[in-house]
Protein backbone atom coordinates (compact mmCIF):
# COMPACT_ATOMS: atom_id res chain seq x y z
CA UNK A 1 0.00 0.00 0.00
CA UNK A 2 1.23 3.47 -0.86
CA UNK A 3 -0.14 6.48 0.98
CA UNK A 4 -0.01 9.81 -0.86
CA UNK A 5 0.51 12.75 1.48
CA UNK A 6 0.86 16.50 0.91
CA UNK A 7 4.41 17.91 0.88
CA UNK A 8 3.96 19.02 4.50
CA UNK A 9 3.06 15.47 5.55
CA UNK A 10 -0.12 14.07 7.04
CA UNK A 11 -1.48 16.48 9.67
CA UNK A 12 -2.38 13.49 11.85
CA UNK A 13 1.31 12.77 12.42
CA UNK A 14 1.50 15.47 15.10
CA UNK A 15 -1.83 14.98 16.86
CA UNK A 16 -1.56 12.79 19.95
CA UNK A 17 2.22 12.70 20.09
CA UNK A 18 3.95 10.89 22.91
CA UNK A 19 7.51 12.13 22.81
CA UNK A 20 8.81 11.77 19.26
CA UNK A 21 6.09 9.44 17.98
CA UNK A 22 2.34 9.24 17.60
CA UNK A 23 1.39 5.66 18.53
CA UNK A 24 -2.09 5.84 16.95
CA UNK A 25 -0.71 7.20 13.68
CA UNK A 26 2.07 4.58 13.67
CA UNK A 27 -0.42 1.76 14.24
CA UNK A 28 -2.86 3.01 11.62
CA UNK A 29 -0.12 3.37 9.00
CA UNK A 30 1.81 0.22 9.84
CA UNK A 31 3.38 -1.50 6.80
CA UNK A 32 2.46 1.40 4.51
CA UNK A 33 4.87 3.21 2.30
CA UNK A 34 4.20 6.90 1.78
CA UNK A 35 5.09 9.52 -0.77
CA UNK A 36 4.78 13.29 -0.48
CA UNK A 37 3.24 14.77 -3.61
CA UNK A 38 1.98 18.26 -4.41
CA UNK A 39 -1.29 17.52 -6.20
CA UNK A 40 -1.66 21.17 -7.19
CA UNK A 41 1.19 20.74 -9.70
CA UNK A 42 0.70 18.85 -12.95
CA UNK A 43 3.94 16.92 -12.28
CA UNK A 44 2.50 15.74 -8.95
CA UNK A 45 -0.74 14.71 -10.61
CA UNK A 46 1.25 12.74 -13.20
CA UNK A 47 3.02 10.84 -10.41
CA UNK A 48 -0.30 9.85 -8.82
CA UNK A 49 -1.79 8.86 -12.19
CA UNK A 50 1.19 6.57 -12.87
CA UNK A 51 0.81 5.01 -9.42
CA UNK A 52 -2.93 4.51 -9.96
CA UNK A 53 -2.29 2.63 -13.21
CA UNK A 54 -0.36 -0.03 -11.26
CA UNK A 55 -2.83 -0.73 -8.44
CA UNK A 56 -6.04 -2.71 -8.02
CA UNK A 57 -7.76 -0.36 -5.55
CA UNK A 58 -7.63 3.39 -4.92
CA UNK A 59 -9.03 4.77 -1.64
CA UNK A 60 -9.50 8.51 -1.35
CA UNK A 61 -11.12 11.05 0.92
CA UNK A 62 -11.56 13.62 -1.86
CA UNK A 63 -15.02 14.65 -2.99
CA UNK A 64 -16.09 13.15 -6.35
CA UNK A 65 -16.11 16.61 -7.98
CA UNK A 66 -12.47 17.11 -6.96
CA UNK A 67 -11.50 13.73 -8.41
CA UNK A 68 -13.08 14.63 -11.75
CA UNK A 69 -10.97 17.79 -11.93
Amino acid sequence: MVKVEPPTGDPARGAGRVGETNPRFALHNRSRRSIAVNLQLSAGQDVVHRLAEQVDVVVTNLRPSVLVR
